[in-house]
C-alpha cells in the first residue's frame, strides 16, 4: 500500500507499508509504536500542536543553504 500524505506548510510524504508475514513486538516496542502513531496524527490532523504562532521574517539559515 502507498500512500502521499500532505502534511503542514505544503509539504508532503509519501510511505510505503510492504507485507512481511506475522512479527512479534515486546510490549515496550507496542509502547513506543502506539506513541509515535499518536505523534504523527496529531502532526497530521491537529497541525496547530506543531506549528509555530510567529512567523520569521528576513533570511534564515534554512534559505541560505538553498
Amino acid at each position: 500500500m502507498e500512500l502521499d500524505l500532505h502534511l503542514a506548510r505544503g509539504r508532503s510524504v509519501m510511505t510505503k507499508l510492504v507485507p512481511l508475514g506475522v512479527t512479534e513486538f515486546t510490549k515496550d516496542e507496542v509502547m513506543q509504536a502506539q506513541n509515535f502513531q499518536e505523534m504523527s496524527f496529531r502532526a497530521i490532523l491537529v497541525r496547530s500542536d506543531f506549528i509555530s504562532k510567529l512567523v520569521p521574517l528576513g533570511k534564515d539559515d534554512y534559505h541560505e543553504l538553498r
